[in-house]
């Protein structure tokens, strides 16, 4: 009996034994063995070596062979070339302009004639400290200039367009030159004035995005068209959140912002370096970030100096009105004259980013995932003319590796 049970357990360990080493071993990946045609009776251009479709008409395709696990499809349309979809940053030789959009207005009327709001960007700024901030070398690239006399509304939109300075739409630049020189850049936006109750600025949005011009033109019976699609690349949208210890690392956090105050400052016109207003600040309630959508609460309801904070998301260089220590013991409601008279100088300033930064192209359509049955015919609709780089992506997957296939087809779009 004893030897039976012996038996019987030697056998059962030999069971889970197997069945633990089955459990990882995985069979081989097949090879991807799956043609793809050009269903449409369409024609073929040798000089291209394309194929030649038109506007709203679908291309379809057929699959002939294996089944297979994954079937991915890029369309070579801007924003899905196969090419750019492990891109990061942009080639030297690619079509890049950088474009700010600056939204801003004024708390008091006198600022426009009494305070300086400029904005920089600097290529060397890499630790956010105030004495790294002071010594960075700052490219002064424009004036907010808000001195318009026919403006009578507080807010004024603008286009920033880098070397020319404040531009409306119609007053583009194609050099970029200083702009792209270094590899990462930082903004900056200083408001300055000799007397701190005029440095008054509202910051209500600040979007950066890098605009990429894309080339899809081609020659066909020997006429050329001229096809150019332009894409943008978000980097900051709106008003990014905002670390207000001014402890922001480069791409390491998720704030975007920082605040900066100096202890020192010149007053315009004068070489002289005086004490700065403490008081006259930013006013960030986490840079736009609300707490409870529809509540009108900022996150915060005080400031660092112990200002009230309006139930408003602008970011703004603001006027202490509460709380303000006279020292000696003795505590002020509101700012006095002398405080008022203050040069007062404060900035904001990003985390840095690579001067091409782009985002990735994604893929076009999922024909086929390991999920779902096998499908051996797709099709695609081409809604603007150009030169095309169809790309399909054919894989077999397991636990441990990929067998993977691509298939490139030149589609030639026209009227």
């Amino acid at each position: 009996m004893k030897t039976l049970i012996h038996i019987l357990c030697a056998g059962v360990a030999g069971i889970v034994c197997c069945s633990c080493s089955d459990e990882y071993n995985v069979d081989p990946i097949s090879a991807v063995n799956l043609d793809i045609s050009v269903d449409n009776d369409l024609r073929f251009d040798e000089i291209n070596q394309a194929y030649v479709t038109h506007l709203n008409d679908p291309v379809s395709f057929s699959f002939r062979g294996d089944l297979v696990d994954n079937i991915l499809f890029y369309s070579g349309e801007i924003g899905h070339e196969y090419r750019y979809r492990d891109r990061v940053y942009a080639d030297p030789q690619c079509d890049l302009k950088p474009t700010i959009l600056i939204r801003t207005g004024l708390s008091s009327p006198q600022a426009e004639k009494s305070a300086r709001f400029r904005f920089l960007v600097s290529h060397d700024l890499e630790e956010y400290s105030d004495r790294a901030v002071s010594q960075a070398t700052w490219l002064d690239v424009g004036e907010l200039d808000l001195r318009d006399g026919n403006r009578t509304s507080s807010d004024v939109t603008q286009y920033y367009y880098p070397t020319l300075g404040i531009q409306n739409e119609s007053g583009l630049t194609d050099d970029y030159t200083e702009w792209l020189s270094g590899e990462y850049v930082v903004y900056g936006i200083q408001a300055k004035s000799n007397e701190a109750q005029y440095n008054r600025l509202k910051l209500r949005q600040f979007d950066v995005s890098n605009v990429e011009t894309r080339d899809y033109s081609f020659t066909l019976d020997g006429t050329e068209v001229v096809v150019k699609k332009s894409l943008s690349h978000p980097i900051f949208e709106a008003l990014s959140p905002f670390d207000s210890s001014f402890k922001v690392t480069n791409d390491e956090t998720p704030a975007c912002w920082a605040s900066y105050t100096p202890s020192t400052t010149v007053p315009e016109g004068t070489s002289e370096v005086v004490p700065n207003s403490q008081l006259y600040r930013w006013n960030v309630a986490e840079m736009g970030l609300k707490y409870g959508e529809g509540s009108g609460y900022p996150w915060v309801r005080t400031n660092a100096v112990g200002q009230d904070i309006k139930c408003t998301y602008d970011t703004e260089v603001w006027e202490p009105n509460k709380n303000i220590d006279l020292g000696n013991g003795v505590i002020a409601t509101t700012p006095t004259d002398a405080m008022k008279k203050q040069p007062s100088e404060s900035w904001l300033v990003s985390r840095r980013h690579h001067v091409r930064q782009v985002s990735r192209d994604e893929v076009s359509s999922y024909v086929k995932i390991k999920s779902m049955s096998m499908v051996w015919n797709f099709s695609h609709t081409f809604l603007d003319k150009g030169l095309y780089t169809v790309t399909f992506v054919l894989n077999n997957q397991n636990r441990n590796e990929t067998a993977e296939k691509v298939v490139e087809f030149k589609i030639i779009v026209i009227d």
